[in-house]
């Protein structure tokens, strides 16, 4: 599931299917967020969870 997320954040692909984790068959697209977002999703975010 994880990899998914990870897929859909980080890459630029036009579209995939998941339904191994999914129970439908629509497209998926890579969002290909910037690394200073992604440290924010990742890193920071999490920092505010746990703290």
């Amino acid at each position: 599931m994880y990899e998914t997320t990870f897929r859909i954040l980080q890459t630029n692909d036009e579209h995939f299917y998941a339904t191994d984790f999914f129970g439908y068959h629509w497209p998926l697209h890579g969002l290909g967020l910037k690394d200073k977002v992604l440290k924010k999703i990742y890193k920071t975010n999490a920092e505010k969870i746990l703290k």
